[in-house]
């Protein structure tokens, strides 16, 4: 067996065996709506949610649950913006590193800082879409905004001492790093429910920045998800838990995360498949999306009839079958360049 034919194993077969053999799923039958949805997934957590591994767990939650959760245009317009708030902030993230320890001009300084007006601006189109939203999507859509504007702040900031330090002497910069608190004011403060756990937004969410020189200070997308897993999403897990399994923290946590790179195809085209299936009254389950690899999804319009009749079974097939034909013609090919070498 071919490695790519056994990635594709790996990749697919514990998601399709393990969620359905656990019934994670929640059916269209039982999700008529967002909200029984919601409770369905709660449920199930509850139930087998610790026997599932966490990037299987992260999966279902952001391929499948966060998709279908988003029940008319409007919300899924309002969580495409919030895509689109994380995909900009994941570039100016990863560009941390490259601006560190370079000499900045103050315009250029400013002319950077200025780009998070467009991710304000975002953040507030987001939050009008919001208002127009019913529970139970309007709270998980308000914790989403919340948790962009976090993740907003945290790069912002971590930017700001990049650029300041590129700018001004050692004593200045350690002066502003010392004193500054950077207050970060939340969207929609107040008792938020998602997955059936409670989330007490604050009004301001303070931005503590890692020491600096140390390995997480330049990685605010990874040290603002621990700050707000411990102190947001689920400040009781350690309590109540341990170091033992939280399956509810581990699935808010995956939903309101920053979405990483290769998961923002998958996601919108999961929004896709959802909005077609509604546009053509068939099943609207995401589940098909969410069994296909990231080099399938990318064919996606060529197949999309398809993946919304065809069981996760199928599609493991469909793929093998695939890639097979695929592993055909770079041996005939390769036979081939053999020959002519002769």
């Amino acid at each position: 067996m071919s490695s790519v034919l056994l990635a594709v194993l790996v990749a697919v077969a514990p998601w399709a065996g393990e969620a359905s053999g656990l019934n994670l799923l929640v059916s269209d039958e039982e999700a008529k709506s967002a909200r029984s949805l919601a409770n369905g997934y709660a449920k199930r957590l509850a139930q087998v949610g610790s026997m599932i591994p966490k990037d299987t767990l992260r999966e279902h939650i952001r391929r499948d649950f966060m998709p279908r959760l988003m029940s008319n245009e409007n919300d899924r317009t309002a969580y495409e913006l919030g895509l689109g708030i994380f995909e900009k902030l994941s570039m100016r993230s990863n560009s941390l590193l490259e601006l560190n320890g370079k000499a900045v001009s103050t315009q250029d300084a400013h002319e950077r800082q200025n780009l998070y007006k467009e991710i304000s601006q975002d953040i507030q189109m987001m939050s009008s879409k919001i208002k127009k939203s019913d529970c139970p999507t309007s709270q998980t859509l308000q914790l989403l905004a919340d948790t962009a504007k976090s993740f907003s702040c945290a790069v912002k900031d971590t930017e700001r001492d990049v650029l300041l330090k590129g700018i001004e002497g050692p004593k200045s910069y350690s002066l502003e790093r010392a004193l500054a608190k950077h207050p970060c004011a939340m969207p929609f403060p107040g008792s938020l429910i998602m997955l059936g756990q409670q989330v007490n937004v604050p009004e301001n969410q303070e931005i503590i920045l890692p020491k600096e020189g140390s390995a997480e200070a330049l990685k605010p997308h990874e040290w603002m998800h621990e700050h707000l897993r411990r102190t947001l999403w689920c400040p009781d897990s350690f309590r109540e838990v341990g170091f033992g399994v939280d399956a509810a923290c581990d699935a808010v946590s995956a939903a309101l995360d920053m979405p990483r790179p290769d998961e923002l195809h998958a996601e919108r085209a999961s929004l896709l498949q959802i909005k077609t299936s509604v546009e053509q009254g068939t099943p609207s389950m995401a589940a098909a999306t969410v069994g296909l690899p990231a080099g399938v999804l990318l064919q996606q319009d060529a197949v999309a009839e398809e993946v919304q009749t065809m069981t996760i079974q199928q599609q493991l097939a469909a793929n093998m079958k695939r890639l097979q034909q695929l592993e055909k013609k770079k041996l005939t090919l390769a036979q081939k360049k053999d020959r002519l070498k002769k």
